[in-house]
C-alpha cells in the first residue's frame, strides 16, 4: 500500500501486516491500495469504538504485490516490509488461517486442518506453487477428495474485491476458504518478487520499524498489537522435521539464484 504518499509498504502474511493497517487507521495516516476498494470500505468504520479482539471481523486487509504497487504507483517511492523467520512465519500463519477458518464458520474445513499430520499439511509440491492458478487447482482438488467441494472455484471470484460482494463471497461459497489457504502456502517471492531495493525490518526489532515510519511520517508512529492465533491448538509441531519438510518445497522460492553463473 502506498502511505501518506511517501513509501510504499508492502504488506506480508503475518509479518504485523494487520497491525500496521489497524495502526495507520487509528492515527489518520492516509492510505491506497492496489485494489483501491479496501480503504473506501474502512473509512466506513469507527475503529476507535472497537474492541481490538474483534478487528478481524471488521477491517479489510489484503495483500498486494510489489510488481502491482508499483504498476499503479510508480518506482519511485521506498518500499519496505518486515522480514519474519520464515519457519516461524508459516506455522503462525497456518494457526491464524486455522483461527479464520473457525471465525468465518468453515468448520468442516478447521476440523480436516486443524488434525492433519505434517504430510497432509504439506499436500502440495515445489511446482503446484508456480502460479495462483495452480495454487487454487491443487487446494481445491484436495478439497474435492475430501469431499468438501463438489467442483474447483473459478480463480476469478478474487480478481476484485467488492463489498457489495462480500457476504456472498464468504457465506455463501466456500472461495473465502480457498483464498486463505491460498494465502498460507504462497511463497513470499510472489510479493516481493525478491526484489533487492525493499527496505527490511526484522520482525524482532519493530521498534526500529516505528522510528523509521516516524520520521517520514514526521509525526509519532505505534504499533498496535492485534490479530493473535497462538491459542489455537493443532497437531503440528514447529521442529526439525517441519523445518526440513519446508525447506524441501519452499528452498526453491526462498532462496533464489539471483545471479547467473559464469560456465
Amino acid at each position: 500500500m502506498l502511505v501518506d504518499n511517501k513509501f510504499i509498504y508492502l504488506s506480508l502474511p503475518r509479518c504485523a501486516s494487520t497491525a500496521f493497517n489497524y495502526s495507520c487507521i487509528l492515527n489518520d495516516v492516509s492510505l491506497q491500495t492496489f485494489n483501491g476498494e479496501w480503504e473506501k470500505s474502512n473509512l466506513d468504520i469507527d475503529f476507535n469504538s472497537i474492541d481490538k479482539s474483534k478487528i478481524m471481523d471488521y477491517i479489510y486487509h489484503g495483500h498486494e504485490s510489489i510488481t502491482d504497487l508499483q504498476n499503479k504507483f510508480g518506482n519511485e517511492y521506498p518500499v519496505i516490509a518486515v522480514k519474519r523467520q520464515r519457519h516461524e512465519r508459516f506455522f503462525s500463519l497456518y494457526k491464524h488461517v486455522l483461527f479464520d477458518l473457525q471465525r468465518t464458520g468453515f468448520h468442516r474445513i478447521y476440523d480436516v486442518f486443524s488434525n492433519m499430520t505434517l504430510d497432509e499439511l504439506f499436500f502440495f509440491t515445489k511446482d503446484d506453487l508456480t502460479s495462483k492458478k495452480k495454487r487454487w487447482e491443487v487446494i481445491c482438488d484436495l478439497l474435492i477428495d475430501l469431499k468438501i467441494l463438489d467442483e474447483r472455484i473459478d480463480i476469478s471470484v478474487t480478481s476484485k474485491f467488492k463489498k457489495s460482494e462480500e457476504e456472498f463471497f464468504k457465506k455463501s461459497t466456500k472461495a473465502y476458504a480457498v483464498n486463505m489457504i491460498d494465502i498460507l502456502i504462497t511463497p513470499v517471492s510472489y510479493w516481493t518478487n525478491n526484489n533487492q531495493n525493499i527496505i527490511w525490518f526484522d520482525f524482532n526489532e519493530m521498534d526500529k520499524f516505528e522510528d523509521w515510519v516516524s520520521e517520514v511520517l514526521k509525526k509519532p508512529f505505534k504499533l498496535h498489537s492485534v490479530n493473535s492465533s497462538k491459542h489455537m491448538e493443532c497437531k503440528i509441531v514447529l521442529n526439525d522435521e517441519f523445518k526440513e519438510k519446508y525447506d524441501s518445497i519452499y528452498d526453491y522460492y526462498d532462496f533464489p539464484k539471483l545471479k547467473k553463473s559464469l560456465i
